[in-house]
């Protein structure tokens, strides 16, 4: 069976995957922090600070269902 090697993905592609990928590293981060600082008081109290950040966190994730369809990003969901 032969291989084939893709085509190395333009800068822009992968600036913009950079880009993406570090938001969403960094809205993580800031749910952790705010999870682990608000521990302390309560699962309520965690769960009402983290809450709206979370939802809107994982709402924009469906950007990723784009990416996949576009071909922007690797699926493994294909295979």
């Amino acid at each position: 069976m032969a291989t084939t090697n893709p085509a190395p993905a333009s800068p822009v592609r992968t600036l913009y995957l950079t880009a993406y990928n570090s938001l969403f590293f960094t809205l993580w981060t800031c749910i952790l922090y705010t999870t682990l600082s608000t521990l302390p008081r309560g699962k309520l109290a965690v769960f009402t600070a983290t809450a709206p950040c979370a939802r809107w966190v994982q709402t924009a994730t469906l950007v990723e269902i784009a990416h996949a369809a576009s071909g922007t990003s690797h699926s493994l969901a294909g295979l």
